[in-house]
């Protein structure tokens, strides 16, 4: 996804849990139905910290095509 969108960052990902989290549903799915690979996407409405967006505010559109290359990124996965 980091390639297709210039506003995802890959290096800011995190493929881990902590304690503090534990209460979320993507942790309570994981623990409970034994489902190995469960993600969400955080995304803050305050812009991109690098490239084309740097320092520009998010609206929909931003966050509606992130959703379109992430579908895409699975796909060719």
């Amino acid at each position: 996804m980091g390639k297709l969108l210039d506003y995802f960052s890959y290096n800011y990902s995190r493929f881990n849990y902590s304690k503090y989290k534990e209460a979320t549903a993507r942790i309570s799915l994981f623990k409970e139905l034994k489902i190995p690979n469960i993600f969400t996407m955080e995304a803050s409405f305050l812009g991109a910290d690098t490239g084309e967006f740097q320092g520009k505010h998010f609206n929909t559109t931003h966050f509606e095509k992130a959703g379109y290359i992430l579908f895409e990124a699975l796909i060719v996965q």
